[in-house]
């Protein structure tokens, strides 16, 4: 099978290790289940689309080898548009991606559903997710779970006094935060709190008034993002504290890539009940009080590795690439099926 993912090129990067990106979505859904396809025998190519003139000719003219094509996060939806009716019209598989819930919250949203709706069919992240899609658009959506990334880290619980805590992410997830370190800060469990985000002016302004505000028994340290400095924040944690803004169905639609990419580190997680965190809730801490899971963990020790170890044998063998790649194939060789009947 010839296989095409399109995403905008202003966020893909060829690397001498392959094909690189900051969005979370074009790493777990692009780039990382590509080369598990390529493994299966399938011919695979990334086609980067500029809005500028002359990208629109190119993507239809590197459509001509592909049956299926993928639409990954697109941020000219005219362009999108105008892509998935070409690859209709040349009879060419076409399944849109749906990575966040822009529905509601996007001024374009109206017209954001009638472009998800072109597609053949529709994947996602999150059963949240595939039921946001069924409610705007009448249409049914796969759901396909991002693969773990990062190495696998042994499980760890080995606090001092001061707990040390890490949060990442990206920085539209940091109004979760922000809403839960109040109740944090009134816990007085003291905590050093690593904050591995992009440092745009706006989160370096809400790093230096939110430190300010808290009190001694928390310090807030922010580290720039990369993959790097997420992977040695991690090693050098104790434990990942995950709030959701849970007004949001934009943070409600998110898939468990965090959950997963921190206890397969080997690091207990204290988590909102974000949907997609659910099936954790028999190894991490989710619930509605990130302060009490905090204390839960600190006055269980003798649980928390066990149930790391736990999560990372069902991480491996649901999450795992190889497995994630097998249900990317089910879902396009039965698009391309549908194409050829």
């Amino acid at each position: 099978m010839r296989i095409a993912w399109i995403v905008s090129a202003q966020f893909l990067q060829s690397t001498p290790g392959g094909l690189y990106s900051r969005i979370a979505s074009y790493r777990y859904r692009m780039i990382i289940p590509a080369v598990e396809l390529k493994k299966r025998g399938h011919q695979v190519i990334a086609i980067g689309v500029s809005s500028a003139a002359g990208g629109y000719e190119y993507a239809v003219q590197q459509l001509q080898h592909a049956d299926v094509v993928v639409f990954g996060k697109m941020w000219d939806l005219a362009l999108q548009a105008r892509l998935l009716d070409a690859a209709r019209k040349a009879n060419i598989g076409a399944v849109v991606d749906v990575c966040d819930d822009y529905f509601a919250e996007n001024p374009a949203g109206q017209f954001y559903a009638s472009v998800v709706a072109r597609g053949d069919a529709i994947s996602v992240a999150s059963r949240f997710l595939a039921a946001r899609v069924a409610a705007v658009t009448g249409r049914s959506a796969s759901v396909i779970v991002d693969p773990c990334d990062g190495a696998l880290g042994a499980p760890k619980w080995a606090p001092g006094a001061r707990l040390e805590a890490v949060w990442f992410g990206a920085e539209s997830n940091l109004i979760g935060l922000d809403k839960a370190l109040g109740g944090i800060a009134a816990s007085g469990i003291a905590l050093r709190l690593v904050l591995v985000t992009a440092g745009t002016p706006e989160v370096l302004e809400w790093v230096r008034k939110t430190s300010a505000a808290l009190p001694a028994s928390i310090r807030l340290e922010f580290r720039e993002w990369s993959l790097e400095a997420t992977a040695q924040a991690l090693r050098e944690c104790d434990i990942v504290v995950l709030p959701i803004d849970l007004e949001r169905n934009f943070s409600l639609s998110k898939g468990p890539n965090r959950m997963v990419e921190a206890l397969w580190a080997g690091r207990f997680v204290v988590a909102h009940p974000l949907p997609a965190y659910e099936e954790f809730g028999e190894w991490a801490w989710v619930g509605g009080d990130i302060a009490a899971g905090l204390d839960w963990a600190i006055t269980h020790p003798a649980e928390i590795v066990g149930r790391i170890a736990r999560a990372q044998d069902y991480i491996g063998a649901r999450f795992s690439a190889k497995s994630v790649a097998e249900a990317w194939d089910n879902l396009l060789t039965d698009v391309l099926a549908a194409c050829r009947t």
